[in-house]
């Protein structure tokens, strides 16, 4: 051996980079689920994170179609369709992703899908970075039910309250309705009465005359008896005019006993209808109030 030639290439910024890169698929790898399809949709490839999350074993998913994490009305529709079209002719994905787990419950990834060329340009694979979600969206839709709810029973208050106040108000004009009819009802239990007192007065007239007719048959009498044999058909008219007064007396009395006591009915009506106005005045005006 004359001599060993050694012919080297310094490769350590490559293996560093290599390295470097390594490493950050790793720490992806530990932090996200992934999973790789081919261009069709078939599962290649899904790292530990993505099968816990989905609660599948890795071996009931590779060689499945993304189908599988997905509702039938979600894999039906045209927008399916297109989405792998889109992801086909090159585009990404992110956003908010709708999925099922193995038990069928629902499932939210926030996640990119981004397609993966070879060296000479062509689609070999569709790789999806994800993180679950769940949690934070399930928690986000039940206070968004919270206060949906809460709405709707602010609203159902207001026009229960609403629905109260109408209720009041017509309860008010019914009352005040009312009232009216029984000021005018006391006004003519008033007149009622003011015209008993103007009976009351005629009857004392009447009693008067009576008793003055009275009188005058018995002096007739007197003046009959004095006169004799002359008198006497003067002291039978001198009778019956007595007679006539002592009836009229005594009709007088039963008309100032009835006309008395319907006076002091009148007046106990008339005292319970005031009590009553009096009553409902203060019932609209609370009423109001409370309105």
């Amino acid at each position: 051996v004359i001599r060993v030639i050694k012919i080297a290439a310094d490769i350590s910024e490559r293996v560093h980079s290599a390295l470097e890169q390594e490493a950050v698929v790793n720490a992806i790898n530990r932090s996200m689920a992934i999973i790789t399809f081919n261009p069709e949709g078939i599962v290649l490839e899904a790292n530990e994170n993505f099968v816990n999350a989905t609660g599948y074993k890795r071996d009931e998913i590779i060689g499945k179609h993304h189908r599988l994490f997905c509702a039938e009305t979600l894999y039906k529709r045209d927008e399916y369709r297109h989405f792998w079209e889109s992801l086909n002719q090159g585009e990404f994905f992110s956003g908010l992703f709708p999925r099922l787990n193995r038990q069928g419950d629902p499932l939210w990834f926030r996640a990119t899908y981004n397609p993966v060329f070879n060296s000479d340009g062509q689609l070999y694979k569709i790789v999806k970075f994800a993180t679950d979600v769940t949690a934070d969206v399930l928690r986000n839709q039940r206070e968004q039910e919270a206060a949906v709810h809460a709405w709707d029973m602010a609203v159902q208050t207001r026009e229960s309250a609403q629905n109260g106040a109408n209720v009041i108000e017509n309860s008010i004009l019914m009352i005040d309705r009312i009232a009216q009819g029984m000021g005018a009802v006391s006004t003519d239990i008033s007149r009622l009465n003011n015209q008993s007192e103007s009976i009351d007065d005629m009857v004392e007239t009447i009693r008067k005359f009576a008793m003055q007719t009275r009188l005058i048959a018995l002096n007739a009498a007197i003046e009959a008896a004095r006169a004799g044999a002359s008198g006497r058909s003067f002291a039978v008219v001198a009778a019956e005019v007595r007679n006539l007064a002592a009836s009229v007396s005594s009709a007088t009395e039963e008309i100032e006993q009835v006309v008395a006591s319907n006076s002091q009915l009148a007046k106990d009506v008339l005292c319970g209808i005031e009590n009553s106005l009096m009553n409902t005045r203060e019932g609209v005006t609370l009423m109001r109030e409370a309105g």
